[in-house]
């Protein structure tokens, strides 16, 4: 069935029209399993619920695999990230009106990130 599921995502129907979407997360740390429930749905069909599915993707062991585990050693520092896109404030406004053509494109995009970190 993992075949079918990659398959079908992988395919150009699938990015044209449909979405998958994680549906469920369920981890049993005494089993040492994680189950992925994802639903795969085509946005552009006339009956959207005939084309529901959902997937059921169970990983066993995967605690001794090293994709998590309860104890990090010895990873145990973490990045406190403060500058990083998806902390920006996109709130934010502010218009810009450049004119004629820069003769260096990557110190003005540069110049422009220094002086909006500024701000």
């Amino acid at each position: 069935m993992l075949q079918q599921l990659i398959y079908l995502t992988n395919s150009e129907d699938f990015f044209a029209g449909w979405h998958l979407s994680m549906e469920q997360l369920l981890y049993v740390p005494e089993a040492e399993t994680l189950k992925f429930i994802v639903q795969t749905v085509k946005d552009d069909d006339v009956d959207i619920e005939k084309t529901k599915k959902l997937w059921e993707i169970e990983c066993n062991g995967f605690v001794a695999e090293r994709i998590s585990s309860r104890l990090f050693i010895p990873y145990t520092f973490m990045n406190v990230l403060d500058q990083h896109p998806l902390l920006w404030n996109y709130e934010a406004k502010s218009l810009l009106t450049l004119r004629g053509k820069p003769k260096n494109l990557s110190q003005l995009m540069g110049d422009l990130f220094l002086l909006h970190v500024k701000t």
